[in-house]
């Protein structure tokens, strides 16, 4: 009995060294957004300021609730009291100060707020987190959520120049417009540096620069009203960061040169100026703490250099300051982008990468999810690459040389979206669906033709 017991406790001992201690292996339960079970994240983030949600798939029901579980506790339990998502800050200022000008029992204020956001994030998920947002506004932790990102009209409503005409309107309450102001021609001399740059040329700048200067004397202007109406929330500062985003997004244009987009650069450019970006809103947010909500293309921290990110940047900046969680999926289907740069996604069923190996070795069985801490392991299947799933395919990725934690979730499903939404999604899914249905058919077909030709089981009495 004893061997045995000494057999087991040695066992135990080699599975601590390689994975880290048990204490650092969490169950999540299937209520995801249920804040008081991600209370183990409070020793982990002791010293952090910058804390990285990063979902290798847009759009999926459970991703978002988990982080939005975890972004709870951060905000009620550690001081976290700014958000900022990969989009753009021009567009959600504009639909936040609709938002807190917006009765609470006006019908659509959430999903006009969430409209801020890319369009693939305007599910019933994400409306979870605006609405908790509100909530918050009037307790002694307030929330406020804003954008990193260089990319202005990229929300589902803003799209394009539809987010200055929407800021314009929105700057009108606080402070008149300035002197000869007209306000056509100040969007058409912003409306090259939207679009990821596709109307940009050379001849362009002076007349963005000049657009930006007339803004920033607006905001100047408006921002002390701004700051008068919301003395809890960073409304006004973020307000006056605006100017320094628009000329990263003219900055980012003038690097990409003219000809054909090279997307690699695009992204290489939009994460470098990002980061900086994201730095600034770090500093502007209640006690220098802040929280990015991404794609793992942006926040990992890139151990091979083979490209920039957003990660990359701010670990070099912050070190043991940032700490960054990232989810993957084992299982299941749900909406995937099959190309990034034509916004082509459809349905597709995920998993079957190997990466597998590693949760069910680790996690119980009996969880739909599980939290890994992973700072300080020595476990050779973290710490080297390895498939896992992002979007639409698996890619290689040494887990513990680009985050700080991962969690998994046994089976991903599709969020709740309209289905209009699934009816007007890319060729993928439309060819599933034909499929799907052809099978059916063939089957039923098939079936109806057997029970037709089948002799007549009827016996003579």
């Amino acid at each position: 009995m004893l061997r045995k017991a000494a057999l087991s406790f040695a066992l135990l001992l080699f599975c601590g060294a390689r994975a880290g201690s048990p204490s650092e292996i969490h169950p999540i339960s299937s209520d995801y957004a249920d804040p008081h079970q991600y209370t183990y994240l409070a020793p982990l983030l002791n010293g952090v300021e910058l804390v990285s949600l990063a979902e290798s798939i847009h759009m999926t029901h459970e991703f978002p609730l988990i982080r939005f579980g975890m972004l709870q506790y951060l905000n009620q339990n550690l001081g976290f009291g700014m958000l900022a998502f990969e989009g753009s800050p021009v567009d959600l200022w504009a639909t936040q100060d609709q938002f807190l000008s917006a009765d609470e029992r006006q019908p659509g204020a959430v999903a006009q707020a969430n409209a801020g956001l890319f369009g693939l994030w305007n599910t019933a998920e994400m409306r979870s987190l605006f609405e908790y947002e509100r909530s918050t506004w009037s307790t002694p932790h307030p929330l406020y959520v804003t954008a990193y990102d260089i990319q202005p009209g990229s929300g589902r409503s803003t799209q394009g120049t539809d987010a200055f005409e929407l800021l314009s309107l929105r700057l009108k309450r606080y402070a008149p417009a300035p002197p000869g102001f007209d306000q056509s021609q100040w969007i058409a001399s912003l409306a090259p540096i939207t679009s990821a740059c596709s109307g940009y040329s050379p001849a362009n700048a002076s007349g963005v620069e000049n657009g930006i200067a007339t803004l920033e004397n607006w905001i100047a202007a408006a921002a002390p009203t701004v700051e008068g109406r919301f003395p809890n929330l960073p409304h006004a500062a973020v307000l006056r960061l605006i100017p320094a985003n628009l000329r990263a997004s003219l900055a980012r244009c003038q690097s990409l040169g003219p000809g054909k987009l090279d997307w690699n650069l695009y992204k290489t450019t939009r994460d470098r100026l990002a980061s900086q970006f994201a730095l600034a809103l770090k500093a502007a947010a209640q006690g220098g703490k802040l929280a990015l909500w991404a794609h793992v293309s942006h926040l990992f921290y890139d151990d091979g250099k083979s490209s920039t990110s957003v990660g990359e940047i701010l670990h070099d900046a912050l070190g043991s300051r940032l700490y960054t969680i990232a989810g993957f999926a084992l299982g299941g289907g749900t909406l995937v982008i099959y190309d990034d740069t034509t916004d082509d996604f459809g349905y597709a069923f995920v998993g079957g990468d190997g990466s597998g190996e590693i949760p069910n070795r680790l996690c119980s069985p009996r969880s739909p999810a599980c939290f890994l801490d992973m700072r300080g392991t020595a476990d050779p299947e973290l710490l080297n690459p390895r498939p896992v799933w992002c979007e639409s395919h698996p890619e290689q990725l040494a887990l513990a040389k680009n985050f700080d934690a991962v969690f998994w979730v046994a089976r991903v499903h599709a969020p709740n979206v309209p289905l209009a939404f699934w009816l007007l999604s890319a060729n993928h899914f439309k060819w599933q669906l034909a499929g799907a249905a052809g099978v059916m058919l063939a089957a039923l077909a098939s079936f109806m033709l057997g029970k037709a030709r089948r002799p007549s089981d009827t016996r003579r009495s």
